[in-house]
């Protein structure tokens, strides 16, 4: 278990009070491909999956992103599930590996120049990974962590349009990670837009029987409602 320093977090994100002028809600859908390693015990599972293959192999994945955006300050909640699996071959006879993922991430911002603002907060990441042996009997390990992360995002935007680039760095539970993403969106009817951009997050984690070494990249599909 590596989640206390999440709590922590999310005790002073609550005490902040933070109340902005605006609201938006996110629903998404990340079509990752992934390149990796997951390794259980003795057994070791490399995922090299293609956009096409995650559409193929997805049981459920779901991304829900709320932000409350201000002049002074903002926050942001984001919710990230994935049940993955992948046909898989090795020294040891594996022929499925299972990973289910979810991630949850709280911060918050703080506008700097024009365009600019500054955020931080925690991401708490739990895996769940399976790998399913030929020969033998299946390995099953999960693991959860914690890290702090610190980031900087910009944003311009029009009557029918916005843009942005964001990127952080996060450490702590982890043995180091890095999100990157951009993207816009187009406004129709009241309040709505539809969205694409691109997202990567690197994670690396040693923990106990479970090693990660995972690259996770590709399109985000959104809606979002804003007022």
């Amino acid at each position: 278990m590596r989640s206390r320093p999440f709590v922590l977090v999310v005790v002073a994100f609550a005490s902040g009070g933070v109340i902005a002028d605006e609201q938006r809600s996110s629903a998404m859908l990340w079509g990752s491909a992934l390149e990796g390693t997951v390794q259980i015990g003795p057994g070791t599972a490399e995922f090299s999956m293609s956009v096409e293959e995650i559409l193929n192999v997805l049981d459920g994945s779901i991304t829900l992103r709320h932000e409350s955006r201000g002049e002074e300050r903002g926050w942001y909640g984001e919710f990230i599930y994935n049940d993955l699996k992948k046909e898989v071959s090795g020294a040891l006879g594996e022929r499925q590996a299972n990973m289910q993922q979810t991630i949850v991430e709280l911060g918050m911002s703080k506008p700097i120049g024009a365009g600019w603002e500054v955020y931080g907060g925690a991401r708490w990441s739990t895996v769940e990974n399976g790998i399913d042996y030929a020969v033998l009997a299946s390995s099953h390990a999960s693991s959860d962590w914690a890290d702090a992360l610190l980031g900087v995002r910009w944003e311009r935007g029009s009557t029918s349009s916005r843009w942005w680039a964001r990127g952080d760095i996060a450490g702590g539970g982890s043995d180091g990670a890095y999100l990157f993403e951009a993207g816009g969106a187009w406004r129709f009817g009241t309040g709505w837009e539809a969205s694409l951009a691109y997202r990567m997050l690197d994670t690396e984690l040693g923990d106990g029987a479970v090693l990660l070494d995972l690259t996770q990249a590709g399109a985000v599909l959104g809606i979002t409602k804003a007022w």
